[in-house]
């Protein structure tokens, strides 16, 4: 996902409700005084100012591919969470601890792209190989 003004926003001051009225630009921001939200003092929060948008905007979207790749590589982990089991034999066990571990120290190897749909690149990353 291409990131933008409101990802930022919401990053740079988490739980602060803010709207952005079109077109969707730093000009347009304007931080919301909501009395449910107590636990944020918005008399004395500064707004963000347009650089620290722009650099949480180019942060947030170098982060992206390797945000995916955590994404995918916990949904592989998750689906082979049954050969841990204790009511799964030593055997299985043994057999698939390669692949999950593998699948834990991808992100420590891989250098994930995205695609031009800003999806992670499937080409860009060499997932290991499931135990058959």
């Amino acid at each position: 996902m291409k990131h933008n003004v409101i990802g930022a926003f919401d990053a740079l001051r988490p739980g602060v409700s803010f709207q952005v009225e079109e077109p969707y630009g730093y000009e347009n921001i304007s931080i919301m005084n909501v009395p449910h939200k107590s636990f944020v003092d918005v008399d004395n929060l500064t707004m963000p100012t347009e650089q620290e948008i722009n650099d949480k905007i180019a942060e947030l979207d170098a982060a992206e591919p390797m945000r995916l790749l955590r994404e995918e590589r916990d949904e592989r982990l998750l689906e082979t969470d049954w050969t841990q089991n204790l009511d799964v034999p030593d055997s299985i066990k043994t057999k698939w601890q390669p692949y999950r571990q593998a699948l834990r120290d991808l992100p420590a190897t891989a250098d994930p792209k995205l695609n031009a749909g800003y999806h992670l690149d499937p080409t860009s990353v060499t997932w290991p190989t499931k135990p058959s």
